[in-house]
């Protein structure tokens, strides 16, 4: 999992505990603000305040699932229990799944059949949905596999690994060779991969994250979008960060059939695109808009492309102006906390690795591709889905990164201790 989408996760949960979070970007310091300020205030037992800043969140985030879980407990706290069970429901209705049988805030509700029926549908969320195989596991335990693409012209997956920086082909029987490994370009941990089979090139992202083996302090602001000839692996051109590499995440990508390459950054919060033909990056939306902008998806005419926010949910974006638009969805969806994005005919597939449980969902839009009109989960197994990045299509079928193994490493780069490192493995997803 990238720096910033861990952050975002990580203040999520503070909203569902109570407990504070660390400071994100400076665009974000007045929700954040409130954050703090409605920790503070459940520590304090004052409820009042402690809603009220929870709302203020809300302005920014909408709702958030765990806002809406956050102001569950502030409702049951204040004595309001039709709200609280209202808040309960719909968070169990959007398919997520929550322990909060000991959550000492629902206490007053405890006993009643209303209690009952919730505590039964959030447990029925946990349950296995959708047929997802096994196609192939990475060799290394602590890969750390964050993108996936597919090169059909080769008939291989390309896969990148944050923690050995580097990023291997892999046939579809799962062997692994050598594509660009660690050393050469000056690779950092490498995060989104995409293939432009037209110009026979490979798009990727590095930035020196902490988990990744070998990475100094020196190579702080190396962040940067690169292009790869996708025959030979050779380094074909470097793209640097606007402003310079500090500060930012370059993350997922999408490359159009014209050529035209949008990389987000979770980190800046903003967009990218790097044009046909051009030897820079040029900013398409700028900071302010996106929290924690993750998987572009580009519609096939190139015209506008979805944008996952980490935080906020899906949006659209005008090619051509960088004009950002929100898709209005029903209000029990959930649509944050997705990481890789696919557009599949007139739906989106979103791999969901920020809710609970991770799962991989079809998110169904209207004739003109504006608006949400259902989220149904094609595949969801908490024994196997356990950080969830990216997935491609090949030849029909869906492949999904179903462990990623970010998770298992602290903010400093080291394995969490006790932490049970698995190497990724790759699943085949029937989605109809």
């Amino acid at each position: 999992m990238c720096f910033f989408r861990m952050a975002t996760s990580v203040l999520a949960w503070s909203l569902v505990t109570g407990a504070p979070a660390a400071a994100q970007s400076a665009h974000d310091s007045t929700w954040v603000d409130h954050q703090r300020a409605s920790a503070a205030a459940y520590a304090a037992a004052d409820w009042p305040a402690f809603k009220y800043h929870l709302l203020r969140i809300g302005e920014r985030l909408g709702r958030h699932p765990a806002l809406v879980l956050a102001l569950a407990r502030a409702d049951a706290r204040l004595g309001d229990t039709a709200a609280a069970f209202e808040k309960l429901r719909s968070y169990a209705a959007m398919g997520l799944a929550r322990d909060i049988s000991a959550d000492s805030s629902f206490a007053t509700l405890h006993g009643s059949p209303a209690w009952a029926t919730v505590i039964a549908r959030l447990q029925a969320n946990l349950r296995p949905v959708g047929e997802s195989r096994v196609a192939f596991a990475l060799p290394d335990s602590d890969f750390v596999a964050e993108d996936i693409t597919w090169d059909g012209a080769g008939r291989r997956f390309l896969v990148s690994s944050m923690r050995h920086r580097k990023v291997v082909a892999v046939s579809p029987a799962g062997a692994v060779t050598g594509f660009a490994p660690v050393g050469d370009d000056r690779l950092l941990a490498v995060l989104g991969v995409a293939a432009d089979p037209v110009r026979h090139a490979l798009w990727a992202t590095i930035e020196p994250a902490p988990l990744a083996l070998g990475v100094t302090p020196a190579d702080s602001g190396g962040s940067a979008v690169l292009r790869f000839d996708l025959s030979s692996g050779r380094l074909a051109r470097r793209f640097p960060m606007p402003g310079g590499g500090r500060g930012h995440e370059p993350g997922d990508l999408a490359v159009l059939p014209n050529g035209d390459a949008f990389v987000s950054d979770g980190r800046a919060g903003v967009v990218y695109v790097a044009r046909a033909g051009a030897d820079s990056l040029e900013t398409l939306v700028p900071a302010g808009t996106f929290v924690s902008p993750q998987g572009p998806a580009p519609m096939p005419d190139g015209s506008r492309i979805f944008v996952a926010d980490y935080a906020l949910g899906l949006a659209s974006v005008e090619r051509a102006t960088g004009r950002v638009e929100w898709l209005p969805a029903p209000a029990d969806v959930a649509l944050t906390g997705i990481d890789g994005l696919l557009l599949d005919g007139n739906s989106l597939i979103g791999v969901q690795n920020g809710v609970t449980p991770n799962r991989i969902i079809r998110v169904s839009l209207d004739a003109a591709m504006r608006r949400v009109t259902a989220v149904t989960v094609i595949a969801q197994d908490t024994s196997l889905f356990q950080e969830p990045t990216h997935g491609v299509f090949v030849d029909g079928a869906l492949y999904v990164i179903a462990n990623s193994g970010s998770g298992q490493f602290a903010p400093n780069g080291l394995p969490i201790p006790g932490a049970r490192i698995v190497a990724p493995r790759v699943v085949r997803i029937r989605t109809r």
